[in-house]
Parts: C-alpha cells; structure tokens; sequence
C-alpha cells in the first residue's frame, strides 16, 4: 500500500506523470492536478495499465478503489492537517502491485 500525504503532483501541475522503477518492475503515477486524459491516451500508460502497475487516483476511486481527499477546507501545505472525521479513510490508498517481466 502506498500512503500519500503532502502531495508534490499538487504543488507541481506541471508535472503529468511519474514514474518510479524498483527491482523487478515499475510504476507510473498519473498526476490527477495536470493532463491525465493525455497520460492516460499514451502507449506507455496502455501498457503498465494492462500489467496492473499504474497509480491513476481518478479511475481508482471511480473504481472504489481509493479514497481521494478532495477538499479546498484542507492546507494541503500543512503537514499535520486537522483531517475531518467521516468514518472513512482520509488518505490516499493505492493497492500495491508489481509489474513483472
């Protein structure tokens, strides 16, 4: 599981994708603040999509696979939020996945 907090896609829209190589595989990380219809149009994303190894936080919580905070209340610069309590999760959670070769 991948826990994401302080987010640098939020800071920096500029910024379309990541992605991140470990051993044994990689992972591409859809920005959802920047261009993700045109990341999600590429080949790149159409292969690591079938491999299950993309991170598209819009399609996974579409999907329940996430919860997304999504709120203008939060400073998403602090870094020790005042999170409101809902029952749910408040972070972003990614199901962890290898791409392997």
């Amino acid at each position: 599981m991948l826990y994401l907090d302080f987010c640098d896609f939020y800071r920096f829209p500029v910024i379309d994708a990541a992605v991140i190589l470990a051993e044994g595989g990689c992972r591409l990380f859809v920005n959802p603040f920047a261009r993700p219809d045109i990341v999600r149009a590429t080949r790149l994303y159409r292969f690591l999509d079938e491999r299950g190894a993309v991170a598209d936080p819009v399609n996974q919580e579409a999907a329940g696979e996430v919860y997304v905070v999504d709120s203008s209340d939060i400073d998403r610069r602090d870094e020790k939020p005042s999170w409101p309590t809902s029952g749910r999760s408040t972070a972003l959670k990614v199901r962890s996945s290898r791409f392997d070769r």
